[in-house]
């Protein structure tokens, strides 16, 4: 099957009907598609989820670093370890702010350009 968003072929499939997709709609590539609307909607959720997940990441980094400590715990999800600071130019509270305000960017990328649309099936 073919599945198009505007005429514009989306995806193929022998073995799925799909019938939502994730659009960026600034470059109008396919972030995934899905059988449902909420299912794509968790493609959005999961994405947005992965750079709080980077944020508070870099929160505890800052801390660690504030504090003079020789590194600290990245969590994800149920796992964690252990980061040994390592004189790194990525260790250092600046390029930690960067990525936080990177990570905050991104973020307002997908709230604004991913759209979640009805795919037609042909």
């Amino acid at each position: 099957m073919k599945f198009y968003y505007e005429g514009k072929l989306i995806r193929t499939s022998k073995n799925h009907n799909y019938t939502h997709a994730v659009i960026n709609i600034q470059t109008g590539s396919c972030i995934g598609c899905r059988t449902s609307e909420d299912a794509c909607q968790s493609i959005i959720t999961t994405e947005i989820n992965g750079c709080l997940g980077g944020i508070r990441n870099s929160e505890e980094k800052i801390k660690a670093l504030e504090a003079g400590k020789s590194g600290y715990y990245i969590k994800d999800g149920r796992r964690s370890w252990w980061h040994k600071f390592e004189n790194s130019p990525f260790d250092t509270i600046e390029s930690t702010n960067k990525r936080i305000e990177y990570l905050l960017e991104e973020i307002d990328r997908i709230k604004q350009n991913w759209k979640i649309v009805k795919l037609e099936c042909k």
